[in-house]
């Protein structure tokens, strides 16, 4: 419970970690500056007593890990971003239809499916500007969703959305932008703190 720890890997540079049942752990690890060489992603089916890597050689960076049913996504800033439909089993490499230079933070709703696929949300840049991109497929297509005029453009941004138009998106300052409706208006919420958001 806590009371007692084994180290189940070496020390690195352990950036997210996420458990997909009771002996299956993903665990992302990135080395600063980023780039081709200093990012990879392990998997352990043994609850951490043996590691392999997975898209060995691919990863250019380490922004956001996300782990949900069957689904794995891992998105690299302005390197090719991945995910996989099967828990790993195949990965295809994301393709944002050209509407994001870097992608950085995803979130994936807590909704039932539907015939067309789910919902996901994906936080980023383009032309250096903050840009939200939504697609209703499980990614197979993409549109803009638009960000209040006087959204800044922060890089180091937090993002949930608890269903498919309930969402946050954290940034500097304190700062918290809200939608209930998936995007077609939003709310600030801001907090009392002008520290910036590390977690939703």
């Amino acid at each position: 419970g806590g009371l007692t720890w084994t180290r189940m890997k070496p020390g690195g540079g352990w950036y997210q970690i996420e458990m997909t049942g009771p002996d299956e752990i993903w665990l992302l690890e990135g080395k600063h500056p980023g780039g081709m060489g200093n990012a990879w992603l392990w998997h352990s089916t043994d609850g951490g007593k043996t590691w392999m890597e997975q898209l060995n050689g691919k990863l250019g960076h380490y922004w956001d890990m996300l782990c949900r049913g069957q689904e794995r996504w891992v998105l690299c800033g302005g390197f090719a971003s991945y995910h996989s439909s099967d828990g790993g089993v195949s990965w295809q490499q994301a393709d944002f239809q050209g509407l994001l230079h870097a992608a950085l933070k995803v979130a994936i709703p807590a909704d039932v499916p539907t015939s067309d696929g789910f919902v996901v949300y994906v936080f980023g840049l383009f032309q250096q500007r903050s840009r939200l991109v939504k697609s209703v497929d499980g990614g197979r297509t993409w549109t803009v969703v638009a960000l209040p005029e006087d959204a800044p453009s922060y890089i180091y941004t937090r993002l949930h959305f608890a269903t498919s138009r309930m969402g946050w998106i954290g940034l500097s300052d304190g700062k918290v932008l809200f939608t209930a409706t998936g995007g077609e208006s939003w709310e600030w919420r801001n907090l009392p703190t002008d520290r910036g958001v590390s977690a939703l």
